[in-house]
C-alpha cells in the first residue's frame, strides 16, 4: 500500500544530499579498492544494492518537487564532493594506512632466536621469584 509523499521541498532536498554524499562515499570505496588491488567480495553487492537504492531515493527526490512544482534547493554545504575521481580520493591515506600495518606486522615476527642467558650447569638459569 502505498501512501502519498507529504515531504517539503527542504525535506526532499536533505534527503537528495544525503543520497549524494552517500553515493560519493560509495564510489570513493571503489575506486580506493581498485586502486590498492583489494579483492574483497563480501560487501560488493550490498554496495551494488545500496547504489540502486540510492538512485531510487533521487529519482522518487525529482519526482516529488515536480509535483510540488519547485526546483531542487540550495544545497546545505557546499564544496567538492569527497571522492574526486581525477584527484587522490583519499588513496594516499589508505596506501599509508597499510603500509603501517605491515611494518606492524613485520615488527611482531621474531627476527632471531633469543638465547636465555646460561646457569653453571649448562641449563637455562631460571629466573628469580
Amino acid at each position: 500500500k502505498k501512501t502519498p509523499d507529504t515531504r517539503s521541498v527542504l525535506e526532499t532536498g536533505l534527503s537528495n544530499e544525503l543520497a549524494e554524499a552517500a553515493d560519493d562515499f560509495f564510489r570513493g570505496i571503489g575506486a580506493c579498492k581498485r586502486e590498492l588491488g583489494l579483492h574483497e567480495t563480501r560487501t560488493e553487492p550490498s554496495i551494488v544494492l545500496l547504489r540502486k537504492e540510492l538512485v531510487l531515493i533521487r529519482n522518487n527526490n525529482r519526482a516529488r518537487l515536480q509535483e510540488i512544482g519547485s526546483e531542487m534547493p540550495p544545497p546545505t554545504r557546499t564544496g567538492a564532493p569527497l571522492f574526486d575521481p581525477k584527484g587522490d580520493g583519499g588513496i594516499a591515506a589508505a596506501r599509508l594506512i597499510l603500509a603501517a600495518e605491515k611494518e606492524k606486522k613485520q615488527a611482531m615476527l621474531p627476527t632471531e632466536m633469543v638465547q636465555a642467558p646460561k646457569g653453571d650447569s649448562g641449563k637455562p638459569a631460571r629466573p628469580p621469584n
